[in-house]
């Protein structure tokens, strides 16, 4: 529990500029361990929950009559912020029914955030746990599916068809036998028993659901046709911006526009025939074999060296890893956790060379690897590593087809859950407006629907820091260095520190 120095009568009297001092600190505390707490927690209940605590903390430990404007700045943001987790709460039907596979998931937990093993019976509760999943998938899917729900129907369709073979528990199963040190006869035996009882109880029964699921397979619909659907979205969009979802859809068209007249300019072809050259061009992708993805690899690494050393930043502990084999079906493309940068290279035929700097650089440095070391909130590092990805002036054609595709993320999110968009007219507008392969932009359509606004923090944040940038004449390297001295902090206070920086220069010439 904290104590706040500046709520005691004397404190004040005997050293007022130490208590201010130490008022701030705390607040700043505060504000990166919440942001932490949030960023580690599993499910939205969690987040509300932390929500709840780190709101009551601030009003028990911090005199805000003491805070300096900076620290100020933070503290309302957060307080922004946790309010925003607690009106998610709200919603908490609507995210079940978009992710579905979360939901099933959740029903399995219990298995996965048990203690790791002591002996040979602390398995057991694992047997037993997955014994009950089986009846917890019937009660579950069928429920939601007697009651017609379109959403809930489609995205458990797209759940059971991943977690049908079960790879992932068995994987997960076989990590805790091998952390008892057992007998290559006994860990095999374990193992081969655990897959035979999931196959031959889990699995039949996912079968026989989705033969049901899919004889009632609806339409598709978005977040926009659901129950209290477009106040869950505009809840959603507000942490990027004060735009509604329509003017975030223009926003995105125009930028679109400016970077098309950039391609055309550098090719001298009109941007859609670059976009058709490129992806139907071989050489334009690593060989889909071992050696292929060898040569990727080598090429990702040797990207992040080559920023690291460009920005000036040390490399810390990041490693990169190709997705794993049981994971490969339903993994995204790239991902940053657990200090590793995860790659799918199932197929070498969906990862087009030219998004490969970008891609790399805002999942690890100068983006998501350094923002999360530095705290701030997610909208904040995602704003910082989409900025830090891309030179926003670049003139390389390869970096503008990575900023068309970023941009056409979000402009099929609010085309989906804001204006009625089909989820054809989606895949037809990334088609045509990107080089992406047909398999990526199933893939992004299919994460649009389950996860809304996702693609808008990218987008918004770095044309924002972009913006301030040309209006306080920085250019991009000033900017980055900016951007890594203040951490990954809101586009407010970096807005209040160009001001003032501004100020200081202004008054340097007098």
């Amino acid at each position: 529990m904290f104590l706040c120095l500046a709520c005691t009568p004397t404190a004040l009297t005997l050293s007022a500029p130490l208590v201010q001092e130490f008022e701030n600190a705390l607040a700043r505390i505060l504000v990166e361990e919440a942001h932490r707490e949030l960023l580690r927690a599993p499910n939205t209940q969690v987040r509300y929950d932390i929500a709840r605590s780190n709101l009551s903390r601030i009003e028990r430990s911090i005199n805000p009559k003491l805070l300096q404007p900076e620290a100020r700045l933070l503290l309302n943001e957060l307080r922004q912020t946790l309010n925003y987790e607690i009106s998610l709460k709200k919603h908490q039907s609507i995210l079940e029914r978009l992710n579905t596979r979360s939901a099933l998931l959740t029903a399995f937990s219990h298995q996965f955030v048990i203690p790791m093993p002591n002996s040979k019976d602390d398995l057991t509760q694992i047997e037993e746990n997955t014994k009950k999943f089986s009846g917890l998938l019937t009660q579950q899917i069928v429920s939601r599916m007697m009651k017609g729900d379109p959403v809930a129907i489609i995205a458990a369709i797209d759940a059971l068809e991943k977690l049908s073979n079960g790879a992932e528990v068995i994987a997960d199963y076989q990590y805790r036998v091998r952390s008892l040190g057992l007998s290559t006869h006994e860990t095999n035996t374990l193992n081969e028993a655990y897959k035979s009882l999931y196959t031959s109880v889990v699995t039949p029964k996912i079968g026989v659901l989705l033969e049901k699921l899919k004889d009632n397979k609806p339409q598709r619909k978005s977040v926009l046709q659901l129950s209290d659907g477009n106040a869950y979205y505009e809840i959603k969009l507000r942490q990027s911006s004060d735009l509604l979802a329509k003017d975030i859809h223009k926003l995105g068209l125009k930028e679109l526009t400016k970077l098309y007249r950039r391609i055309e300019v550098l090719s001298g072809k009109p941007a859609r025939n670059v976009f058709r050259d490129n992806r139907d061009d071989p050489g334009n992708y690593f060989a889909n074999s071992d050696t292929g993805r060898h040569q990727y690899l080598n090429k990702v690494h040797e990207i992040i060296k080559h920023s690291a050393k460009h920005f000036e930043i040390p490399l810390h502990s990041l490693t990169v890893k190709a997705v794993d084999p049981y994971r490969a079906d339903y993994a995204t493309t790239f991902d940053y956790f657990g200090e590793t940068l995860h790659i799918n290279l199932t197929n070498m035929k969906n990862l087009p060379r030219y998004e490969l700097m970008g891609q790399v650089r805002f999942h690890s440095i100068p983006g998501l690897h350094l923002a999360t070391k530095k705290g701030g909130s997610n909208n904040a590092q995602i704003a910082f590593s989409s900025y830090l990805s891309i030179d926003p002036i670049t003139e390389n054609l390869n970096a503008l087809m990575y900023l068309v595709d970023n941009t056409s993320l979000m402009i099929i999110d609010t085309g989906i859950h804001a204006l009625g968009w089909t989820e054809r007219r989606a895949i037809e507008f990334m088609g045509e407006n990107t080089a992406l392969p047909e398999a990526r932009i199933l893939q992004y359509v299919n994460e649009i629907y389950m996860e809304p606004g996702r693609w808008v923090p990218s987008v918004i944040g770095r044309l924002k820091i972009h913006q301030l940038a040309e209006h306080h004449g920085i250019d991009f390297t000033a900017m980055s260095q900016i951007l890594i001295v203040l951490r990954s902090q809101s586009i407010a206070l970096l807005e209040q520190h160009l001001v003032e920086h501004h100020s200081h220069r202004l008054n340097a010439k007098h």
